[in-house]
């Protein structure tokens, strides 16, 4: 089949693996994706079954698929301006074709006008996969026509030989997050104080991972936050700056994991190592109250380092990974099984 392939193109690390583990799990198929910018397909310019569609590609497109996580998103008049170009694109280019839409949440979205918008995104699916309880009621009250299944998030299902094989060095690993609509000063002032101290108690090292290097840019997070450190020379700073082997070989050097980025806590509990979240949205908490996490939650508007160390030190890995594993791969399975 040819497959018009939509998501969220940002080279973040997150919904890249999201995309690549679908055309990987696919490969009998071809994967054509749209990008404003064609440096946004840096991420997948290996991948045998991905190509870049440019303008005056001729394809005839056997149906159309969306593979994203937080891919309903309205926030404000900008955001909505962005969401219906993208959508009117979408439609005219698998107009008369059956469409799914894999692993993704509902939201966060402002007032009537962003649940309407919502709403008739979600109406536009023949079949759809939600990662979260949250989602899976907004979509089976509003679109009682799609096929609906729940499951966990896509990236736990990522293919065991794409994990490194590395050795660990007990650092800390920290997933650096960017507000577009806040002041981030608090966060940054705290996770800062947090790395500092982490190293005069353990003299390992911090390492600052900025996993969207594009429109959200991480990368301006890590170097304020780097900036405002005492002990620089104890830290590194790992970008998304390919197919994501950068961040996930550096992760594998790590013995914890600080993470604001939903996707670090998935990644944290798929290779077995002990992680902290800390929550921008409620698609964090939300999503790891459905996977079973039981610890605590810390909200990005009211973290000191005290608390935050004190967590590090008393993580311990979330033990279900090998369940979510399995309990992912459905997301894919419920789709080979609808385009039969």
């Amino acid at each position: 089949m040819n497959i018009y392939l939509s998501g969220y193109l940002d080279r973040n690390l997150g919904d890249d693996l999201m995309l690549k583990i679908i055309a990987y799990r696919f490969r009998e198929h071809n994967f054509y994706v749209s990008v404003k910018k064609e440096e946004l397909f840096i991420p997948f310019e290996n991948e045998p079954n991905m190509y870049m569609l440019k303008p005056d590609d001729k394809i005839n497109f056997d149906m159309g698929l969306t593979v994203t996580g937080s891919g309903f998103i309205i926030r404000g008049v900008t955001s909505i301006l962005y969401f219906l170009k993208e959508e009117f694109e979408r439609r005219r280019l698998v107009k008369g074709l059956k469409n799914a839409v894999i692993g993704c949440n509902i939201g966060p979205y402002r007032g009537l006008i962003g649940k309407i918008l919502v709403k008739w995104k979600v109406r536009s699916y023949d079949l759809i996969s939600v990662r979260d309880k949250a989602s899976y009621d907004f979509v089976k009250k509003y679109s009682k026509k799609s096929i609906l299944e729940i499951h966990p998030d896509l990236v736990f299902s990522m293919p065991d030989e794409w994990i490194p094989d590395v050795e660990c060095e007990g650092h800390l690993g920290i997933s650096t997050y960017r507000s577009n609509f806040e002041s981030n000063l608090l966060y940054y002032k705290t996770i800062a104080k947090t790395a500092d101290k982490f190293i005069e108690q353990t003299k390992r090292k911090v390492l600052l991972f900025a996993f969207d290097v594009e429109q959200e840019n991480d990368l301006c997070s890590a170097y304020t936050i780097l900036s405002m450190m005492k002990h620089k020379e104890y830290a590194e700073i790992i970008a998304h700056t390919d197919d994501g082997s950068n961040i996930l070989y550096n992760l594998k050097r790590c013995g914890g994991i600080l993470t604001a980025r939903f996707h670090m806590a998935v990644l944290a509990t798929r290779f077995c190592l002990p992680f902290v979240p800390i929550a921008y949205s409620n698609k964090t908490v939300n999503a790891l109250n459905d996977f079973g996490y039981e610890g605590e939650i810390f909200d990005i508007h009211s973290i000191s380092e005290e608390k935050l160390l004190d967590a590090i030190y008393n993580i311990e890995p979330f033990k279900n990974s090998k369940i979510l594993q399995e309990q992912a791969r459905g997301h894919y399975d419920c789709l080979r099984q609808w385009m039969k």
